[in-house]
């Protein structure tokens, strides 16, 4: 019993490569945050839809694309190519900040046409 409980325990420690792994995990969610906030000022009722809409597009294209040889372009419209993959620690950062800031800055814009801010 005591081996176990050791073995456990020194297999719940966090390695820095997985701290990094993990944190590497919070791109996909960030660009959704950007594209929600962007269209929570124009159309507020439909984010939740449009954004389910989005992730159901992406993960299908992301499979199908490569199943079915589909063209490159076809599969880089999957917000999930973004993630990259984050276990050998590349993620397209760029993209995922550019993804994030035209977000917010189109939140902003659209929230302050909607003289939500006044």
């Amino acid at each position: 019993m005591k081996r176990l409980a050791e073995s456990s325990r020194r297999a719940l420690k966090a390695s820095p490569s997985r701290r990094q792994s993990s944190a590497l995990l919070l791109a996909v969610p960030f660009a959704f945050a950007g594209l929600g906030a962007a269209v929570v000022g124009w159309r507020p009722r439909a984010v939740v839809m449009l954004l389910g809409a989005v992730a159901v597009w992406s993960y299908f294209v992301q499979q199908f694309a490569a199943l079915f040889d589909g063209p490159r372009w076809l599969e880089r419209l999957s917000l999930f190519t973004l993630l990259g993959n984050p276990l050998s620690g590349t993620v397209d950062w760029p993209g995922v900040l550019a993804v994030g800031v035209i977000g917010t800055i189109a939140a902003v814009l659209s929230l302050a046409w909607r003289d939500v801010g006044r």
